[in-house]
């Protein structure tokens, strides 16, 4: 910005002397040919009217090649001004070529600044729903681990001999007496007290859909019941665990059947102390 201003002072100094210097050549040469005119031309003799006449003519003829002269030299010095003009123009053309630039310079500098802090901007942004993402996710994370937790299930199968059913009347009178109670979702439980106490563990219909149907059960029949406890239990679990394998291992020698662990194998000693070591 300071080397445009000192441009244009430049411009202005030259402008300024190219036509003082023109204005004083124009005056010398009037001057000069005043007095070869005038003050220095001799003094002439008194001639007759003819004579006074050609004489006349013939200086207003010098005088008018004179004028000619003068003409033709402004005419010079105007073409000189006049290309002085056009020189400063284009110095100005220039300078305002030059400082062109350097705003567009200056413009695309600013638009790779904008265009970097929205890169920046963009990038943060990016991070933040990241993390965001990650705060919502360990939560969830958190929420489905305890929710595990909550839904741990214990399970034990008591199935008939191969070729065998268990009868539907013969399992509710043994699970009745066990202190079972009919209930929720069609199938019985045993609660901690009465049926408004909490439940300890229920037993299910191995078949599908997994209900007993009391008004169909003199017809009823399946190869198998699934005993299944809740962890954590109302209580102390290890105990609920313990009276649930008691009643199944009971209730097996009652309807002569076979008990399994949730691999469907057999439920002998080593699952009985793998079962005691889950809740523990």
């Amino acid at each position: 910005m300071e080397l445009s201003i000192i441009f244009f002072i430049l411009a202005g100094i030259l402008i300024t002397l190219l036509i003082g210097y023109s204005i004083l050549s124009s005056r010398r040469e009037k001057s000069h040919i005043f007095e070869n005119d005038f003050s220095s031309r001799p003094q002439q003799p008194i001639t007759p009217l003819n004579e006074l006449s050609f004489s006349h003519l013939s200086q207003n003829e010098k005088y008018d090649n004179v004028q000619d002269d003068t003409s033709t030299k402004q005419l010079s010095e105007n073409n000189e001004n006049s290309t002085v003009e056009k020189s400063v123009n284009k110095i100005k053309i220039r300078l305002n070529n030059k400082k062109n630039a350097k705003e567009k310079e200056k413009q695309k500098q600013k638009v790779e600044e904008r265009q970097l802090s929205l890169f920046n901007t963009q990038d943060t942004i990016k991070n933040e729903e990241e993390e965001v993402e990650v705060e919502k996710q360990a939560p969830e994370v958190t929420q489905t681990q305890e929710k595990t937790t909550e839904e741990k299930i214990i399970t034990l199968y008591l199935v008939a001999p191969e070729n065998k059913e268990f009868s539907g009347e013969e399992i509710v009178q043994k699970l009745e007496e066990m202190g079972f109670q009919y209930g929720e979702h069609k199938i019985f439980h045993r609660h901690i007290d009465n049926s408004a106490s909490p439940i300890i563990f229920s037993v299910a219909n191995m078949m599908q859909p997994g209900v007993f149907d009391l008004d169909k059960i003199h017809s009823f029949s399946t190869i198998g019941l699934l005993f299944f406890m809740y962890i954590p239990s109302a209580g102390n679990d290890v105990t609920n665990l313990r009276l649930m394998i008691s009643t199944v291992e009971s209730l097996s020698k009652s309807l002569g059947g076979f008990v399994l662990n949730d691999q469907q194998a057999l439920f002998d000693k080593q699952s009985h102390s793998e079962y005691i070591r889950r809740v523990q």
